[in-house]
């Protein structure tokens, strides 16, 4: 059974944004069939990210949620699998914040890593979980 683990780190700084986006994109562990994007061209992601931010007037203090989907390794889950489950996921956010998603087959496990705008594109709010929701 797989799980997701949200990654929490300082969000705050628009060259770290750019830096973890493009590492879920970098080549060698994303194939481009499984890189996909829900409000954002998976090429543009920083720049349509940071646009967004700016439209909604919403430049400062968290500037992204980054979490893993992982599958370990005896549940024999395909890359194919691993994206569709990841579509799934993200369905509850997919009319109101830009994700990006990449799956990831550079270690013994598939994982699907998303990469998450703060900003709702709709209400120009902020996105904002507890930890225990984020649990």
């Amino acid at each position: 059974m797989g799980i997701v683990e949200f990654i929490n780190n300082p969000n705050r700084s628009y060259k770290r944004l750019k830096n973890i986006i493009n590492y879920v994109l970098r080549d060698d562990k994303a194939v481009d069939y499984l890189v996909g994007g829900i409000g954002v061209n998976p090429t543009h992601t920083y720049d349509e990210f940071v646009i967004m931010k700016n439209i909604m007037g919403k430049t400062d203090k968290r500037l992204w949620y980054h979490f893993v989907q992982i599958f370990p390794p005896y549940d024999n889950v395909t890359p194919e699998i691993s994206i569709e489950v990841a579509h799934k996921l993200v369905e509850y956010w997919k009319d109101e914040y830009q994700i990006l998603i990449a799956v990831h087959q550079d270690k013994d496990h598939i994982h699907t890593h998303f990469v998450m705008n703060t900003v709702n594109i709709v209400t120009g709010k902020k996105y904002t979980q507890n930890k225990e929701q984020i649990k």
